[in-house]
């Protein structure tokens, strides 16, 4: 395991807001690269639509700020949740990219993450993020701010549906029904990559929530529940339903999320569960022949006070309109 570092977030609060100066040496104290004027980013948002947005906003910031000069490190998403572990401990930067709710817990949890409530309530955003805030929050403060929100849902080829009589599933046995008849027809039911297992997770996530309910599933993530709870092994045994048939794409495990798309575009699977942030992957071919049935929470997650000036500027609503707009 990793030697916990504890990060002492009341002084880092209350000494070091007002001055730049300051947050330098706690800068030098905790990272060899973040010295006063630098605004150390790390990033994974390297998919095109959202690199170019962020590209955009990191410009207007520095025109705006012109003592700051932004440093803006983009990492490859798989690649970056594992690395991330490491360099919060040995070279933190000022502003990371995160996920909400436990995954960000874990962090807070050893002293990694900055205290950001004061930034939530200068500039309201308690109202502005209301539903967020939950995700946010741990033990009554907030340890970051969402920068994007998207829905999972099952996306699906319509026309392959029309083609063999299927009509839009509303409950688990027209699921079963639906995938039924696609695996007849020598079509997988499910396309998914698993060389990442997180899309894995997701079909978890949906089972075992529509099996135990979402008080169930929260505390089983909180680790007050096991995983050999019986009501745990009933998720397992619903989603068999769907493995042993072999309703899903095969050597999935061979394939990431996006190495598994090409097998939905091109008709040899006609159903995949993931978030709307493959919609700007769709093929022009495919306009008007793909659906959805329809969540997932990302922050930006802050170390030192240097970021107290860049995320209420990206906190703008115009600035999330810039954002959204560009990811579309």
């Amino acid at each position: 395991m990793e030697p916990e570092r504890k990060l002492d977030n009341k002084d880092l609060t209350m000494k070091i807001v007002k001055h730049l100066a300051a947050t330098a040496i706690l800068g030098a104290s905790l990272s060899t690269t973040a010295w006063a004027g630098e605004l150390v980013i790390n990033s994974d948002q390297a998919d095109p639509a959202p690199k170019e947005a962020w590209a955009e906003i990191v410009k207007r910031f520095e025109a705006e700020n012109p003592d700051i000069t932004v440093k803006y490190n983009l990492y490859d998403k798989e690649a970056y949740k594992t690395t991330i572990r490491n360099w919060l401990v040995t070279s933190p930067p000022d502003v990371v990219f995160w996920y909400a709710g436990n995954r960000m817990k874990t962090f807070v949890d050893r002293g990694l993450l900055e205290d950001v409530s004061d930034i939530w309530a200068d500039n309201n955003m308690a109202q502005d993020f209301k539903s967020a805030a939950p995700a946010m929050t741990v033990n009554g403060k907030q340890y970051g701010v969402p920068y994007t929100y998207y829905q999972w849902g099952v996306y699906y080829r319509k026309d392959i549906f029309e083609k063999y009589g299927i009509a839009e599933p509303k409950t688990w046995d027209e699921l079963k029904a639906a995938a039924a008849t696609l695996k007849k027809n020598e079509v997988a039911p499910f396309a998914i990559g698993t060389k990442y297992l997180w899309t894995a997770a997701g079909w978890f996530d949906y089972i075992n929530l529509r099996t135990n309910g979402l008080d169930f599933h929260i505390d089983l993530m909180d680790g007050k529940v096991p995983y050999t709870d019986d009501r745990v092994k009933k998720t397992f045994a619903n989603w068999a339903e769907l493995v042993e048939p072999g309703y899903y794409l095969d050597n999935h495990a061979s394939y990431s999320w996006q190495e598994a798309q090409p097998f939905l575009y091109n008709g040899e699977a006609a159903m995949y569960l993931i978030g709307n942030f493959i919609a700007p992957n769709f093929p022009a071919e495919l306009d008007g022949k793909m659906a959805s049935s329809n969540s997932q929470l990302s922050i930006l997650l802050c170390q030192l006070q240097k970021m107290r000036q860049w995320i209420p500027f990206i906190s703008q609503p115009k600035r999330r309109t810039k954002k959204m707009h560009v990811s579309s």
